[in-house]
């Protein structure tokens, strides 16, 4: 932190803190070698920032997380895929909005992986997350999710890569068998369930913990 006098005859200080990495500051004033005030500074959450910069958009951002594919589109490829890629697209900036930065795979690497990384720029986790709209095992995606998390974690072990599915589905509609297999293998699901609720909680101004939420559902190593 500097600190400079803004003017010759003045009291007032300018403080400049450079703020990468810095969450919070704590500035205290003292007099003397008395501590007169203690006042804290909180760095905005990139989720916080979105919501407030952006909350026209929110009812657009519900409709891309739907729980299902308009019957309509059904019948036309082209229709459904988009309607797929705006529930990706609608993860994605839920992911955001929870603090986490997002990068679509493909950019990355071999797009048939998985749909993108999320890292949280506060500690060393990595989601390696995959988004459907059938059923979380349709075409094996748990087993290929799990396997390709476990790559990158042999890849960069100084990372610890949660894999994590998003599902269209809600939760009642889920084969107990599949959420049996996901647990076991630690791949997390979330439902659509899950997704409301935490699109809920934003939408009030709270903060999810998607870390502290996968643990407490006891899911395989998370």
């Amino acid at each position: 932190m500097s600190l400079s006098n803004n003017e010759s005859h003045s009291s007032r200080y300018v403080a400049s803190v450079p703020v990468e990495g810095i969450a919070k500051v704590t500035v205290m004033l003292r007099i003397g070698g008395q501590e007169i005030e203690t006042k804290d500074f909180c760095r905005p959450s990139q989720g916080m920032t979105l919501l407030e910069r952006f909350p026209d958009q929110l009812l657009d951002l519900r409709q891309y997380l739907a729980t299902e594919v308009p019957e309509t589109d059904k019948k036309e490829k082209r229709l459904k895929d988009i309607s797929v890629n705006r529930f990706e697209l609608g993860v994605m900036f839920l992911l955001q909005l929870c603090d986490w930065q997002c990068y679509p795979y493909g950019i990355l690497g071999d797009r048939k992986s998985i749909d993108g990384l999320a890292l949280n720029l506060g500690n060393r986790d990595v989601l390696v997350y995959e988004c459907t709209f059938e059923a979380p095992d349709h075409k094996l995606k748990i087993s290929k999710l799990f396997r390709r998390a476990s790559e990158l974690q042999s890849d960069l072990p100084q990372y610890k890569f949660r894999p994590v599915l998003f599902t269209a589905f809600p939760r009642g509609k889920v084969a107990p068998a599949e959420l049996s297999d996901a647990q076991k293998t630690g791949v997390l699901i979330v439902c659509q369930d899950d997704i409301s609720t935490w699109f809920e909680s934003l939408q009030k101004g709270e903060s999810v913990d998607i870390i502290g939420w996968g643990k407490a559902q006891k899911w395989g190593n998370w």
